[in-house]
């Protein structure tokens, strides 16, 4: 007989406050996973047979319940992952703009009539449901990041299977709540609270009895690379949205104190716990060392501590990731500089930062740390590091910026600094990115652009806009022949006579 919680049981703690348990989560194993599938599957003809506008209707109404909850959603963001209240009443704003963007477009779900080659004949496109999305988040953007796939999915009829970050169940069962309390069936979207080796397992098993038609997972490059080879041999193409190494680039024209506010934003906000957080800034070498001095002070003097307080940025997000931003700091070299605080790794009263807001052994802080003489070669130029280290380069000449910014094999998001318009066009031609900014930050999303990577940080995929429609619909054709007759394409198509040996006079 099977238990209540077959995964086990796991208590979810705030990262800032240790002895705060925000709740006690059981947790499901590969068979949980793959009954929520065969329910969403029985659920998803049904939910595909509502009109989409009604659809819409429904994805409206759950905008206006985040945004009526905004408040409480964004202090459970904060208590049960750590970042700071203003970043998370931004990121729950990220999920009433998605509804916002998208609950019109079950009114505009559109194909195409094109004409036929053939007389009284039509030819038509239309947009279908997938079926079955299966859909795995992390947990560093614990409810806008699941918003960017649940809308649209639910929008274009399909049925949704959530997985979201063990290590934020709390999160995961109250947007849940907000969605089928907005109108969205319960069979049509499901939650199921797992671990990773059982969500893959399920998901393998789902796979593999046909339940399943979209996986969409945010991650890690290494997990995506076994999702990848996992869908392609079941003839499926997953939305990957992986990693990055950001690039952030200077230029010698740069307004320098912008770029420093962009790199502090970039790098150290959500404790660089972003896929978008700045990797390396690529400084040209003839402001690198005054570019280096104010990047120091500004992150000297940054506030950091409590959450719910004014800071930049708070606690890890949970212990995994803060025993593995302590192993990130192994690969520093001796030929690196490090600035920007009065210790490196964990903060505490016996390793303090001055002016650290709050109880710095209450939780999981770290210091920021900026590590100058990053070169090409370094593995830390190459990793993505996930926490608040950022790498700081020279270059001499423009080939150079490009070469560093696209080496490590990522493409997720890079940014230039510069007053020249050749130079940011030209960045924007040759960087690797999926996303650039000119004079603005490695981070930060709109909902109606389209998010995602290339190389090591995706599979090409995007999400957010009308491009993430893409992933959520397949192109139906449609030809229809009131003739009378049977007409055979590229063969019983009228000819047009011609003189093609015509010439004009000389």
């Amino acid at each position: 007989m099977r238990e209540d919680a077959p995964g086990g049981r796991i208590r979810s703690v705030n990262p800032a406050r240790l002895d705060d348990v925000v709740c006690e989560a059981l947790l499901g194993d590969a068979e949980t996973f793959a009954d929520a599938c065969r329910a969403a599957r029985e659920a998803q003809p049904g939910w595909a047979a509502t009109p989409a506008p009604v659809r819409g209707r429904a994805i409206q109404q759950v905008g206006r319940l985040v945004e009526d909850n905004k408040e409480a959603l964004a202090r459970l963001v904060t208590r049960e992952i750590g970042k700071p209240y203003a970043e998370a009443l931004g990121e729950v704003q990220e999920i009433i703009d998605t509804c916002v963007f998208f609950c019109g477009e079950g009114r505009r779900l559109d194909g195409q009539t094109v004409p036929s080659e053939m007389p009284d004949k039509q030819l038509f496109t239309f947009r279908t449901p997938v079926g079955v999305a299966a859909v795995i988040t992390a947990g560093n953007f614990p409810v806008a990041v699941p918003s960017w796939y649940l809308v649209p999915a639910l929008l274009c009829g399909n049925a949704v299977v959530w997985k979201p970050a063990d290590y934020a169940p709390a999160l995961g069962q109250a947007l849940t709540e907000l969605f089928h309390h907005g109108g969205v069936p319960a069979g049509a979207l499901n939650l199921v609270q797992a671990d990773g080796p059982a969500t893959f397992a399920g998901l393998e098993r789902a796979l593999a009895e046909g339940l399943v038609d979209k996986v969409g997972f945010t991650g890690s490059t290494a997990v995506g690379r076994e999702i990848g080879a996992l869908c392609g041999r079941h003839l499926q193409s997953p939305c990957l949205e992986l990693g990055g190494k950001n690039p952030l680039v200077v230029m010698p024209d740069a307004d320098l104190d912008l770029a420093v506010e962009g790199a502090l934003f970039s790098g150290f906000g959500t404790a660089g716990q972003r896929c978008t957080s700045l990797g390396t800034v690529i400084v040209h070498e003839s402001v690198h060392v005054d570019f280096l001095a104010r990047f120091t002070r500004a992150v000297e003097e940054a506030r950091i501590g409590d959450p719910m307080q004014d800071v930049l940025y708070g606690p890890m997000i949970h212990e995994r990731f803060h025993e593995r931003f302590l192993g990130w700091l192994e690969l520093v070299r001796h030929h690196h500089r490090l600035s920007g605080s009065t210790g490196t790794g964990t903060i505490t009263s016996a390793n303090p930062r001055p002016g650290f807001v709050g109880d710095p052994d209450a939780g999981l802080y770290c210091h920021p740390t900026i590590v100058d003489g990053v070169r090409a070669d370094d593995e830390l130029a190459n990793t993505e590091t996930f926490g608040p280290i950022v790498g700081v380069a020279s270059f001499g000449d423009f080939d150079e910026a490009i070469a560093l910014a696209n080496g490590h094999g990522y493409g997720l998001s890079a940014a230039i600094y510069t007053q020249s318009p050749k130079h940011a066009f030209r960045f924007r031609e040759r960087a690797s990115a999926g996303m650039v900014s000119v004079n603005n930050s490695t981070s930060g999303a709109e909902a109606h652009l389209p998010f995602g990577g290339n190389g090591k940080s995706g599979n090409g995929s995007r999400q957010s806009g009308i491009w993430v429609l893409e992933q959520f619909t397949r192109w139906q054709a449609m030809n229809w022949d009131y003739s009378g007759r049977l007409q055979k394409a590229q063969m019983d198509v009228p000819e047009v006579p011609a003189d093609l040996s015509f010439r004009l006079p000389e």
